[in-house]
């Protein structure tokens, strides 16, 4: 009886198992696609984002700290042989012997000068004794990696640091690509809404400044014609007349869009049918209201270039706005030729203090915000195009028209 009760025991406590695991997979399940959907987000990529670039910044800077400082140790050595070697020269030489002193001298010169390029070039060496590979400048870097700026001022040399930024990269750039295309579609919607609720609503008014008894006295006239045409019935065989009128969205009443009247009278001889239609005049297609104008996205973009330029001339103390804007355009258009650079950004000697760290959240945030903006452009432009072709292609007659 004990064993029954064991194995009825053991039967439904392996049932219930089973139940068990079913509905921690179907929780891990809903649990994952919620996690994936708030992830995926605006909010979520943004947060995944930041965070994926403050991870970077820890990163590169842990992989190349200790290979900038092999690097000025190495430098330091090569300075130290150089001027061993030019004493001995000086010391072992006749000091009268001028040609042989200069000679032994051009060949240490030339030597020292062949290892120090060889140390910048492998070793990337600066000739500074504090590291550019703070967590600022790391910070600056990795979202150069992301974005595909790539300024070049500042590479990793060591080759667990290569490997970091290839694998960094082929992660970061879709993420920091869906980051930018949903900023940008939300800020087009944004711009598109605000320019027509803001900017249209003066064409609006303009279209409104009828007095509201016009569509009456309009109805009383059509009403007026209706009578004279009953009473001239008599002269005319048959008489089929259709007046249209054209009123605004505002001037008509919701139910009176298209009003038709039909009036037939019969006589032994004749008859007539009155129509009299009021047609509802939209003025532009409700599309035209939601497309932004090309010049004024340009404008907006040339005025967010030439905004930074000014900001940053300031702050590094350049020599003209244009140096500045000429920065931030190759920044934007991702060319990053890497000639001009925020200085004390990645100067180790200004970066820790509170200059340096303002000029260095302004970057971030100028470049996100700006490819952010520049994704926008590309929205509002391409649909702005692409509805002028199309009309093009409509006029020309490739492409049909769309029916109403």
């Amino acid at each position: 009886m004990d064993r029954m009760r064991t194995l009825s025991n053991e039967y439904i406590t392996s049932d219930q198992a089973k139940r068990m695991r079913t509905q921690r997979c179907n929780q891990l399940k809903t649990y994952l696609k919620a996690f994936l959907t708030h992830l995926f987000s605006t909010a979520g990529l943004c947060a995944l984002t930041v965070g994926y670039s403050l991870l970077g910044a820890v990163l590169f800077q842990k992989c190349e700290h200790k290979s900038f400082e092999d690097a000025n140790k190495e430098a330091e050595q090569i300075r130290e042989n150089a001027t061993n070697f030019l004493w001995n020269v000086t010391y072992h030489v006749n000091i009268f012997d001028e040609d042989k002193w200069k000679r032994e001298t051009m060949h240490l010169l030339e030597k020292y000068e062949k290892l120090i390029i060889k140390s910048v070039q492998e070793k990337g060496y600066r000739g500074v004794d504090a590291s550019e590979w703070t967590f600022p400048s790391a910070l600056l870097y990795a979202i150069t990696v992301i974005t595909t700026i790539g300024y070049g001022n500042l590479t990793p040399h060591t080759m667990v640091g290569r490997l970091a930024t290839m694998l960094y990269a082929v992660i970061g750039i879709p993420i920091m690509l869906l980051c930018l295309t949903n900023l940008g579609n939300i800020m087009a919607k944004t711009f598109r809404f605000s320019y027509k609720k803001i900017c249209c609503c003066f064409c609006c008014s303009r279209r409104t400044r009828k007095p509201q008894t016009t569509i009456r006295t309009q109805i009383i006239e059509l009403e007026n014609r209706e009578r004279n045409n009953e009473i001239n019935v008599n002269t005319s065989n048959t008489s089929n007349e259709l007046t249209t009128t054209k009123v605004s969205p505002n001037e008509s009443d919701t139910n009176s869009i298209i009003t038709t009247k039909q009036a037939s009278q019969r006589s032994p001889v004749h008859s007539v049918e009155q129509q009299s239609i009021v047609v509802f005049d939209t003025g532009d297609d409700v599309d035209d209201s939601e497309r932004v104008p090309v010049w004024l996205v340009s404008v907006l973009v040339l005025g967010y270039i030439w905004g930074g330029g000014w900001m940053f001339s300031i702050f590094e103390e350049w020599d003209n706005s244009f140096i500045g804007a000429y920065f931030c355009f190759i920044s934007l258009s991702t060319i990053g030729f890497g000639d001009y650079v925020p200085s004390k950004t990645v100067d180790p000697n200004s970066v820790t203090d509170n200059n340096g760290q303002l000029v260095l959240i302004a970057v971030c945030f100028y470049l996100v915000f700006g490819l952010s903006l520049i994704a926008m452009s590309f929205n509002l432009v391409q649909e702005e195009i692409l509805l002028k072709v199309r009309h093009i292609a409509q006029r020309v007659g490739i492409v049909a028209h769309r029916s109403n």
